[in-house]
């Protein structure tokens, strides 16, 4: 099945899904919120975008295209914004270096040259690698044990083999940590860590893929008989809150689970809660907006200063603002992240696309701006 003839509401409500996955990431790096509130964010904010991935794969049937043609796609739409940003982050660090020494050291530099040579990642973009080799992971795997005899169960199996591997490499990493922080051991560890990811987004994959088989796939309910869903996405992500409180803050950046299967739960729960409600909210164009472009801003919100400017932004503002001060503040800043990413957004897709892998597409002759 193709992507044009998808059901347009079902596209619309992964991608508010994925919509409210971004906002939590950038409210997640904004320095706001409080310890249990960050802990329940984290708790399932980063599998919510795997999961969806999955979802998003069974859907269009993408084990059934060649494997090669979705290996270059795949390398098109991710590992081409993960190089150029990636030049993009150390040009930028390279010019501050030059303008303000003080404030930009050499070692960091170097830093985000290793963490780019290495596929690690620097900063957010660790995401684009863990999702490439995920979703290679996982297609290679799924397109090999479709010629066994229990295709369904077996898969069910590797992901449930990769999210072990995951957590149990994980804890083997951080025991042994110091040891890669040397050259040219370093190099390796980066890679490691940055394959131990792929390996986690592979188990998140292979849920996402049959729980949109298995379950939502299906129209979505209305009117009275959608009220148990809603209910048990409400449910879902309460259990979420009672979870995070005993396991505390998690990073799948750093690869930080604490108590794994906890970790597990939380994720589950966080993403399946997040989508039932989100197949029957009203059409949200905020959360379609950072949904569909959910990548683009993932690696544009921190890096290139996003964040940053709207906080400072907002605590200016704030000094002319004489009651209802913090919410005020969260509203500015709010407000300004969402603008400056419309900015980003628009002016990437209309003079850079290549950034995004995408070819550049030249306005019609005779066409004139309204």
């Amino acid at each position: 099945m193709e992507v044009q003839n998808m059901d347009k509401r079902r596209l619309t409500y992964l991608d508010m899904a994925k919509g409210i996955g971004m906002i939590l990431v950038i409210i997640a790096h904004s320095p706001y919120p409080s310890t249990p509130v960050r802990a329940w964010i984290t708790a399932f904010h980063m599998p919510l975008f795997f999961v969806v991935s999955g979802m998003l794969m069974c859907h269009t049937g993408e084990e059934h295209r060649p494997f090669q043609t979705t290996l270059v796609r795949k390398a098109k739409g991710i590992l081409i914004p993960y190089v150029t940003f990636s030049v993009l982050y150390m040009l930028l660090d390279a010019a501050a270096m030059l303008l303000k020494p003080e404030n930009v050291q050499e070692h960091s530099l170097f830093k985000k040259f290793v963490d780019f040579i290495t596929l690690n990642g620097i900063s957010v973009l660790w995401f684009l690698t863990a999702l490439f080799f995920g979703e290679v992971f996982f297609l290679g795997v799924k397109k090999l044990l479709n010629k066994t005899r229990h295709p369904d169960a077996l898969t069910v199996l590797a992901g449930l083999a990769a999210a072990g591997i995951l957590l149990g490499g994980s804890q083997a990493f951080h025991a042994y940590y110091p040891l890669y922080r040397s050259m040219p051991l370093l190099l390796l560890g980066d890679f490691i860590m940055a394959l131990l990811r792929g390996t986690g987004v592979m188990s998140f994959l292979t849920a996402g893929y049959y729980l949109y088989r298995l379950y939502f796939h299906r129209e979505e309910p209305r009117g009275v008989r959608a009220v148990p869903e809603v209910c048990a996405g409400a449910a879902c992500l309460v259990l979420v809150y009672v979870i995070s409180a005993q396991n505390g803050v998690v990073d799948f950046h750093f690869l930080y689970f604490f108590r794994p299967l906890l970790y597990c739960a939380g994720a589950l729960l966080g993403t399946a809660g997040t989508i039932l409600l989100c197949r029957h909210l009203w059409n949200s164009r905020l959360l379609y907006f950072f949904g569909a472009n959910s990548l683009l801003i993932m690696v544009t919100h921190l890096d290139c200063r996003v964040l940053i400017t709207a906080i400072n932004y907002a605590n200016w503002l704030n000094l002319y603002v004489t009651r209802a001060k913090v919410y005020v503040l969260y509203l500015n800043v709010a407000v300004m992240v969402f603008l400056l990413e419309v900015v980003c957004v628009k002016v990437i897709d209309r003079w850079f696309p290549f950034m995004m892998g995408k070819p550049y597409a030249p306005r019609a002759k005779g066409t004139k701006k309204k």
